[in-house]
């Protein structure tokens, strides 16, 4: 089953709150409808794999990407969510996906995007008082003065 077949099914329940992308294959939810259209392909359309979960950093908002794939049939699809640049937040998914656990704290990490209802949404490749996200295109590396390390 690809992205237009569900999309066309699940069109009339989730109505303006879900769109196809012309862009790529692509469902694009509203955040407050998430988890039930989430859930509705986990359950109806058997997407039990949470293949990948990551963040993009647009100029005018953050996108949250989900690819999810059926292991019965070896559909996939991709789901999206746009997040508001000014306070970035989405549910958590790890209620229906536990591999989303680690993959959630990762884009916290590296993006700063809060999961509402993540059971420990705390650093994991940083250090616990970095106070940066090294992923946001605003992030600015800065220079190590070699001398003072040696």
């Amino acid at each position: 089953m690809n992205s237009a077949s569900i999309f066309n099914e699940l069109h009339p329940i989730y109505k303006d709150k879900l769109h196809l992308s012309t862009d790529t294959t692509a469902l694009i939810i509203t955040q407050d409808q998430l988890i039930a259209f989430l859930s509705t392909l986990r359950t109806r359309h058997d997407f039990n794999l949470l293949a990948l979960l990551t963040a993009v950093d647009y100029p005018d908002h953050y996108q949250m990407v989900y690819h999810l794939m059926s292991v019965k049939s070896a559909d996939i699809v991709t789901v999206q969510v746009d997040l508001s640049k000014t306070s970035p937040t989405v549910p958590s998914i790890v209620s229906l996906w536990s591999a989303a656990n680690v993959q959630e704290r990762e884009v916290y990490d590296m993006f700063g995007i809060i999961f509402n209802g993540h059971p420990y949404l705390k650093r994991i490749l940083n250090p616990d008082d970095f106070t940066e996200f090294p992923l946001r295109k605003s992030f600015v590396l800065q220079s190590i003065n070699r001398q003072s390390i040696s």
